[in-house]
């Protein structure tokens, strides 16, 4: 439960240097470079494909994602936090997305954080694609599916491999 409050603070205060960095002169850089901190809040629909499952894990769950990403021209870094409603555990999501127009794609490597000392650590890499939608100058909306296999336990629990759908609403600051 700590780390999990760690990483949200870490969101926190990084949401607070992009909104007060808006006030000073790098304001008027941002105008002639695209370049930006946003926030988007997703909810999302997950479906595990195991093979070898010998604890007959969930298949199918809800997660949600907090993401604090930075954009500078067509490349974002993302910090992206999950909780994965089924399995009951966060999952960190630090990457990269490469936007093209309305269309992106995104790499990132999800870092499970068990909640319990007893369960397992793992880290995978996730690919995924999904289209961002401007609604205001300010609001915009994303629709996103990927999917992140993990490597670290495969041995104990099998090769599990999450396909996720989502949708989300952001900001940009």
């Amino acid at each position: 439960m700590r780390r999990l409050v760690f990483v949200w603070s870490v969101a926190v205060c990084l949401l607070c240097v992009g909104v007060f960095s808006g006030e000073s002169e790098a304001g008027t850089l941002k105008k002639k470079v695209l370049s930006g901190f946003s926030m988007t809040l997703s909810g999302g629909a997950n479906y595990d494909f195991l093979v070898n499952d010998s604890k007959k894990s969930k298949r199918l769950g809800l997660n949600t994602e907090l993401m604090l990403s930075y954009q500078l021209l067509i490349v974002s870094a993302d910090l992206g936090g999950v909780y994965d409603f089924a399995k009951q555990r966060f999952v960190a999501r630090p990457g990269l997305r490469l936007f093209l127009g309305w269309l992106y794609l995104r790499a990132a490597i999800p870092i499970v954080i068990p909640a319990d000392p007893n369960d397992d650590f793992d880290v995978g890499v996730l690919i995924g694609a999904g289209i961002r939608i401007k609604a205001t100058k300010r609001l915009f909306f994303t629709f996103e599916g990927s999917v992140s296999p993990f490597f670290i336990n495969i041995n104990e629990h099998g090769v599990s491999m999450p396909a996720e759908l989502r949708l989300g609403i952001g900001v940009r600051f």
